[in-house]
């Protein structure tokens, strides 16, 4: 290969690795059909969910802060009450939501540490995975959100049992979450791993 050549081919290298090529990759989701579209604070750049087949979600995202905030969001409209109650038996608070009927439960949790490993967990994350921590928080917390001014349905298991649990209306029972609610879903995780 001539000099002239080489540089060429060189020029052409850097060309496409500075993103001067004359085609740009097309992005694959822009031929996706929109069939909703969610305003969420904790997110600062465009994301994508793409439900498959048995309306699984695939989240695409620019950072991991975006990529959390999303699946807070997405993992509250599928599951809220269930990640709820998880995040409750670990910080032993059960009693608030489910009144004398989780009140053994707390006593438990709470002897054996499971409020305590919580908090240890919270206190020993930091940085970049705290933001991620906090956006999935920040996530589950547009959700609720939503719910609460009537944009989205109130989770079913809440709008059975809400008048058992003594409130006027199911989304009484939604609390805000912070990084305390994931560190409390992992003191959860932690015990059935370590018990199993």
């Amino acid at each position: 290969m001539s000099t002239n050549n080489r540089l060429f081919a060189l020029l052409l290298s850097i060309s496409s690795l500075i993103g001067c090529s004359a085609d740009p990759e097309p992005n694959p989701l822009e031929d996706v059909s929109q069939t909703a579209a969610w305003a969420l604070p904790c997110l600062e750049q465009p994301v994508h969910v793409v439900r498959t087949e048995f309306d699984v979600p695939h989240i695409y995202a620019n950072s991991r802060a975006d990529l959390a905030c999303a699946q807070g969001f997405v993992t509250a409209r599928d599951r809220f009450f269930q990640m709820d109650l998880i995040s409750r038996n670990g910080l032993g608070t059960l009693a608030e939501l489910l009144g004398g009927a989780g009140l053994s439960a707390d006593i438990e949790i709470r002897s054996r540490g499971g409020r305590h490993i919580a908090d240890q967990m919270l206190d020993s994350v930091a940085g970049e995975d705290l933001a991620v921590w906090e956006a999935y928080a920040g996530g589950v917390n547009a959700y609720i959100d939503q719910v609460q001014a009537g944009q989205l349905p109130v989770p079913a298991e809440l709008e059975a049992a809400y008048i058992f649990l003594r409130v006027e209306q199911p989304q009484e029972l939604m609390q805000h979450w912070s990084a305390l609610n994931i560190a409390g879903v992992a003191s959860t995780v932690n015990f059935v791993s370590g018990f199993e």
